[in-house]
């Protein structure tokens, strides 16, 4: 906890707006879970759970970006980080992938996934966690750490472009919340 703290949400003036915004994600999180100890499973809360998903995700990807942009700017000058480069500088940086190089970054992401992630999410946490395929990154087996990172990076970008009621959001909600936070810290210890 005391990363979190130093490292994020009092240590450094530059993330500060992220951590007040983590701050009250987590609060709103946990309100919603007193008052709602069982979710209905319905459109609306399908629709609210998505969007808790997405802000963690999104806290996630912004960690990255202030950790990695200085590097991912040396590897390419003028396009835009995504969160797949934050997090393939994130396994690069604890030696989970093969080093990187500008050649990696020539592509729209620098992770090599095979079998390529599902984007459905209730296939991507039950290949993940449930029924775990062996997934490959950059030649290297994953890790819980990297089963994860993949899972924020599948939900940050569903978040973003797809406005679909997912019933996963209700049945594995706090098991995601659970699994984001995960990522939140580990990126958060990376600072």
């Amino acid at each position: 906890m005391a990363d979190i703290d130093s490292k994020f949400l009092q240590g450094n003036d530059r993330l500060q707006q992220l951590g007040h915004f983590f701050v009250y994600s987590i609060e709103n999180i946990i309100k919603y879970k007193k008052q709602m100890p069982s979710l209905p499973d319905n459109d609306f809360y399908r629709m609210k759970n998505g969007r808790d998903i997405f802000n963690l995700s999104l806290i996630t990807d912004k960690i990255l970006e202030y950790k990695y942009k200085t590097v991912f700017r040396r590897f390419v000058p003028k396009k835009p980080m995504y969160i797949s480069h934050g997090i393939a500088l994130l396994f690069d940086d604890k030696g989970l992938i093969p080093h990187l190089t500008a050649q990696d970054f020539k592509n729209k992401s620098p992770l090599k996934i095979i079998p390529t992630l599902p984007s459905h999410p209730s296939d991507l946490i039950d290949k993940l966690f449930i029924n775990p395929v062996n997934f490959i990154v950059n030649t290297r087996s994953i890790n819980d750490e990297m089963k994860y990172m993949l899972l924020t990076y599948g939900l940050r970008n569903l978040g973003a472009h797809d406005l679909e009621k997912h019933d996963v959001f209700v049945s594995k909600y706090d098991n995601i919340i659970k699994w984001l936070l995960f990522s939140i810290f580990s990126a958060i210890k990376a600072l």
